[in-house]
């Protein structure tokens, strides 16, 4: 439930990092354009809530509505590469990549408003199941907390290098 993930976000790493950075509803909508299908609703208000946190716990990977097109094919990457017999359906959402060897997806269509969740890393090569995107992300930053914790100090200093890194990027053709 994504209530259970926001209060926990709000007691124990808010107070450490600030509130999230959610996407617009603008761009939720030019991400299903792309897509070409809806979202989910608690993966909306997901995106709307945390969707551009780019500088929060989970800096480093690629979870945030901007990521999200370029992540499906991460995935099918990671499966090719890993020999991996899953068979992907038409339509999935590739909520989290890290790096190139960890994913995390739901299929589409779902009629759940919070779908069931696939992960696969590279260091297992055996997918794991959530019951929901929102049960994925909130083991997620459960087990990134004792991290946030003991880098709080040098959080600063990393979110000066992720903003040079991000206009640099947005300044090349």
């Amino acid at each position: 439930m994504l209530s259970e993930l926001q209060k926990f976000y709000r007691l124990e790493i808010e107070p450490l990092l600030g509130p999230p950075k959610g996407a617009s509803n603008a761009e939720i909508a030019q991400l299903e354009k792309a897509l070409g299908f809806p979202l989910p609703r608690d993966y909306r208000s997901f995106l709307r809530w945390m969707g551009k946190d780019t500088d929060g716990p989970l800096i480093g990977s690629d979870c945030f509505v901007d990521d999200i097109v370029d992540n499906n094919r991460t995935l099918v990457e990671l499966l090719s590469e890993n020999d991996v017999s899953y068979r992907l359906p038409t339509r999935y959402v590739t909520v989290f990549t890290h790096q190139g060897y960890m994913a995390a997806w739901f299929e589409m269509p779902t009629a759940a408003d919070d779908p069931p969740c696939a992960f696969l890393t590279e260091q297992t090569c055996e997918l794991q199941f959530f019951d929901s995107v929102t049960d994925f992300f909130l083991e997620e930053l459960r087990a990134l907390l004792p991290a946030v914790r003991k880098t709080r100090k040098h959080h600063r200093w990393w979110r000066l290098i992720k903003r040079a890194y991000n206009i640099a990027r947005a300044r090349r053709p």
